[in-house]
């Protein structure tokens, strides 16, 4: 995509301005299509895709990521912890044994 940038010096010229290029241009091979800076940034932004879609999948990944670890760290100490319940059981203490 090729494009040009046309400044002007009165603000209320750059309608015209752009009308009229795309004018003389209308039945060239290259036609014309004029826009504002402000619309071309936005069309990139909208070339990325869906950027909110994109930040929410992002964090939902690390969510998800963080839940795993959270839940292998979970079962790594209750198999940590095995050996110690089963001497405490062997000793005579039950599973819902108070220190009160």
């Amino acid at each position: 995509m090729n494009h040009f940038n046309v400044a002007v010096s009165d603000p209320k010229l750059a309608v015209s301005v752009a009308d009229e290029i795309d004018r003389r241009f209308a039945n060239s091979s290259n036609e014309t299509k004029s826009e504002s800076l402000r619309e071309l940034a936005q069309l990139q932004l909208q070339s990325i895709g869906d950027l909110n879609f994109l930040i929410r999948a992002i964090v939902g990944a690390v969510l998800v990521a963080l839940l795993f670890a959270t839940s292998t760290m979970m079962m790594q100490s209750i198999r940590e912890r095995t050996a110690e319940l089963a001497v405490l059981k062997t000793l005579g203490f039950t599973d819902r044994a108070c220190s009160c």
